[in-house]
């Protein structure tokens, strides 16, 4: 009897784990891709104070809340992404069209990840 406790007892940390997984891995990529968002629409505008503003507040963003990333997903993964994330003031001031590129890549990223956390049956099998 003991057994089934002790099982039961596991089976809801493990669904415990998951679910502050989801949720922690949904808040982050909400709350940066909603920055990035606005510093696309800065990066269209053209304002050179602005967009640095902007793009300095997305990399201390993700430097700030990145961690349920870290804690759930392949850190391999992130070495593109956050290479794109902290070049885009240098793509900004290069070429502004290939910035609101990028920024679109990173939102894309994010948003997959998000999307692939999800407890749905084709991401668990």
């Amino acid at each position: 009897m003991k057994r089934l406790w002790v099982c039961a007892a596991l089976l809801l940390f493990a669904a415990g784990v998951c679910v502050c997984a989801r949720i922690g891995l949904a808040r982050v990529a909400d709350g940066e891709i909603r920055l990035l968002q606005s510093a696309q629409q800065t990066v269209r505008e053209g304002d050179e104070a602005a967009i640095d503003r902007a793009l300095a507040g997305c990399e201390h963003n993700w430097k700030k809340t990145s961690l349920p990333f870290y804690l759930f997903i392949d850190h391999n993964f992130f070495n593109q992404y956050e290479y794109t994330l902290f070049h885009l003031r240098d793509f900004a001031a290069d070429d502004p069209a290939l910035a609101v590129q990028q920024i679109g890549y990173c939102m894309a990223v994010l948003q997959d990840l998000a999307d692939s956390q999800k407890p749905v049956l084709e991401n668990i099998f």
